[in-house]
């Protein structure tokens, strides 16, 4: 029955710390005719793949059409069931992620999950965009599901990559590098840590997974999308600071130190005294610090920030 198959996907999956295991957890622990989950025996996760587990004495495998053939010895015509209302090609079409599941080395069902914009990504995107950086998508979901979020996004079809395992996400971290880009990646799943690791600027959020975390140079703490543009912006007006320190200090102690050490005197008899040449110094200090304090009233509008 539909409750006793979302118990065993539910049950699996609770161990799992990909973002769609977590959604699928989410949806079945709301559904009141599913049992309460039970916690698998001989659970294992399989970057790219999948995972698996023993609940109630059976085996359950849930995770990509192409692993669930090479576990099961199923063909995808075994695997294109017929759901209700809608076929599996149906589902695809309209941009839905399939999840396969067997269960005793037999094909089982299939699960359909809608993928949903982050509240706050088209913005960053945006933001993006007007700063002259490249956007793409790397994902492990199928064509149209992919295609319809960069649509949503506003990204060329070539920029939003589908059937991507995590190898594949490092090589194209690697190929664009080799082109001479500094690549920033941004993930919050087991399938993304390759890729992070792979990247110039790793990004993860609090609220992905622990190897995820464990491989970003930067963390949000906070599941807000936003935060990718804010961070990116405070580092540029970061920088900008810091040139300014660089440029006065540069410039100040090039013309000063000479003239600290004399050089006008044999010219002109001027000669600073010696308090005047330490105060001199101090002069030197005060912008710089002064210059450093203006990052106090620092404020980010993403709609608006558009400085390269």
């Amino acid at each position: 029955t539909a409750p006793d198959f979302l118990w065993l996907v539910g049950s699996v999956e609770s161990c799992s710390e990909h973002p769609v295991g977590r959604s699928v957890v989410q949806f079945v622990t709301h559904d009141p005719t599913v049992p309460a989950l039970e916690h698998p025996v001989d659970f294992t996760a399989i970057r790219g793949k999948g995972c698996s587990g023993t609940v109630g004495g059976r085996r359950v495998l849930v995770g990509t059409l192409a692993w669930i053939c090479a576990e099961t010895g199923a063909s995808g015509a075994d695997l294109s069931w017929c759901l209700t209302g809608a076929s599996v090609a149906d589902l695809e079409r309209e941009g839905h992620s399939l999840v396969y599941v067997a269960v005793d080395g037999l094909p089982a069902g299939v699960v359909a999950l809608g993928d949903t914009i982050r509240p706050g990504a088209p913005e960053t995107v945006s933001y993006y965009r007007r700063r002259g950086v490249a956007v793409y998508i790397l994902s492990g979901d199928s064509e149209p599901a992919v295609a319809k979020v960069g649509r949503e996004l506003g990204l060329r079809e070539d920029h939003a990559l589908a059937r991507q395992t995590p190898d594949m996400k490092a090589g194209f971290i690697r190929d664009l590098q080799s082109q001479g880009h500094v690549v920033a990646f941004c993930g919050d799943g087991i399938n993304d840590s390759i890729g992070l690791a792979q990247a110039d600027v790793s990004i993860a959020v609090s609220e992905g997974t622990s190897i995820a975390m464990e491989a970003a140079d930067v963390l949000l703490l906070r599941d807000d999308i936003t935060l990718l543009g804010l961070a990116h912006d405070l580092a540029v007006s970061t920088f900008r600071v810091i040139r300014i320190n660089f440029s006065w200090a540069f410039l100040y102690n090039l013309v000063m130190l000479p003239v600290s050490g004399g050089i006008l005197y044999p010219f002109t008899g001027f000669q600073l005294p010696p308090y005047a040449a330490g105060f001199s110094e101090l002069l030197s200090s005060l912008p710089i610090v002064g210059f450093s304090l203006l990052l106090q009233y620092y404020s980010f509008n993403q709609a608006t920030s558009n400085a390269k």
